[in-house]
């Protein structure tokens, strides 16, 4: 739906000439409304069933979701700045001055390029322990300009010339510099998006492709498999979907097991497994906001790691892809066991 409705708003922003970047923001903002009012009609519904088994009423729990929409609202934004800013990392990364042309407003809209009054000094270059003790100013580039790709960068005041790229946190396109990791937090959704309306907006959407996708949908309906969940595992990322999939197993493993003791699909939606599950998923998402903010404290995601003794005294084993793999199959195993329970 979401997709659908930025497709629509695009094609409707070309048609009337809209093609700025300002134009790209509120093609993005429109989509944004259309995704919220989507997730809480989704949320109504499964409220509703969900207060049915547990004896709530109707009216009682539309205030409680006014109270989550609005409560939500103010808390989403602050928590996605902060995780962002907790893993942005300036990039060495040098390109020439830019041009009188670049830094020109256009007809309508503002400058590809723009120098932001805002400076940065004293910081600490990504994937080394240095800092630069240097003033650079900010510089925000909206569309590829000269060669150089949308972002923020660190211009040098003195020659013009740009010397660090500040790779935002969320949707960061620098994974690694000089043999180290940089931490990431990866939102595909938000980079289809971005793609679809830039790629509208600038003419350069490969319409093949996208044509091919609805396509291949039809078929896959057509053979009575339903077709969402299979986007979903092409966008994703191999790292995040596989998890998903090792879920799914355990799964399926619980529901043969309720199928041999003659148990209802609705008993094991309401089992104890679900209950698990959820947590889990609450807990690393609050973990995940606890660890950004001590990141945004202490100035880098890898601060914490490198004043805890603890950490330093394991040595390479923290890193250890074994070790991850056997806490990730006893934490499956944990999920089967507990799935596995009778009420």
């Amino acid at each position: 739906m979401t997709i659908a409705a930025l497709l629509g708003t695009c094609l409707i922003f070309v048609a009337i000439g809209w093609t700025g970047v300002d134009h790209r923001v509120q093609a993005i903002s429109i989509a944004a409304v259309v995704a919220v009012a989507t997730a809480n009609a989704g949320n109504t519904s499964q409220d509703l069933k969900t207060g049915f088994l547990v004896g709530s009423t109707p009216r009682r729990q539309q205030i409680a979701i006014l109270i989550g929409a609005l409560g939500s609202a103010l808390v989403v934004g602050w928590t996605l700045t902060l995780l962002n800013r907790a893993y942005t990392y300036p990039v060495p990364e040098t390109h020439a001055p830019f041009g009188a042309q670049a830094l020109a407003p256009a007809a309508g809209g503002r400058a590809p390029v723009e120098v932001l009054p805002a400076t940065m000094a004293g910081f600490r270059i990504a994937g080394s322990d240095s800092v630069d003790h240097a003033a650079y100013q900010v510089v925000r580039v909206y569309v590829v300009t000269d060669g150089v790709a949308a972002g923020k960068y660190l211009m040098d005041p003195k020659s013009r010339e740009l010397r660090y790229v500040l790779d935002p946190g969320i949707g960061g396109r620098v994974h690694e510099y000089r043999g180290k990791t940089i931490p990431r937090l990866d939102s595909p959704k938000a980079t289809i998006m971005a793609l679809i309306t830039d790629g509208i907006l600038t003419h350069k959407l490969p319409w093949v492709l996208v044509l091919l996708g609805v396509f291949i949908t039809i078929a896959i309906e057509l053979m009575g498999v339903q077709a969402l969940p299979v986007a979903v595992g092409v966008y994703l990322p191999i790292s995040t979907s596989s998890a998903m999939f090792a879920g799914g197993v355990v799964r399926w493993l619980i529901e043969r097991r309720a199928q041999a003791r003659q148990q209802s699909l609705a008993q094991v939606e309401s089992g104890p497994g679900v209950l698990f599950a959820s947590g889990l998923i609450a807990g690393g998402a609050i973990c995940g906001i606890v660890l950004a903010a001590i990141a945004g404290v202490l100035g880098s995601a890898d601060a914490l790691a490198e004043r805890v003794p603890i950490f330093t005294a394991l040595g390479n084993l923290p890193h250890s892809i074994g070790l991850a793999f056997g806490l990730f199959g006893l934490l499956g195993a944990l999920l089967y066991w507990v799935g596995r329970r009778e009420q």
